[in-house]
């Protein structure tokens, strides 16, 4: 006895018409678009990748010698703003 399915009544046929990537992205978008740092882009990716993938990911892909490096190279960094900053010298 042969069962009936979706495939074939021929649904996909119909769905292949109806943009369900606008309805399913939006949120994402929206947090990717409110997204300032690098921290938030984190939470933005842990919110959409599948955990396993994203803990991977975050361990530093299972060296977690690469993701310490990488936080050292960056924590060596400073950033001087000089937007609002007027044209006298900084008072500190």
């Amino acid at each position: 006895m042969s069962t009936i399915t979706p495939h074939k009544l021929g649904v996909h046929k119909i769905l292949k018409h109806v943009p369900l990537n606008g309805f399913f992205d939006y949120l994402p978008k929206q947090r990717l678009a409110k997204a300032i740092n690098i921290a938030d882009l984190r939470l933005c990716a842990k919110a959409r990748a599948h955990k396993m993938v994203f803990d991977y990911l975050d361990a530093g892909a299972d060296d977690e010698i690469s993701l310490r490096r990488g936080k050292d190279a960056y924590s060596q960094l400073e950033m001087h703003y000089h937007i609002l900053s007027g044209l006298k010298p900084p008072l500190d």
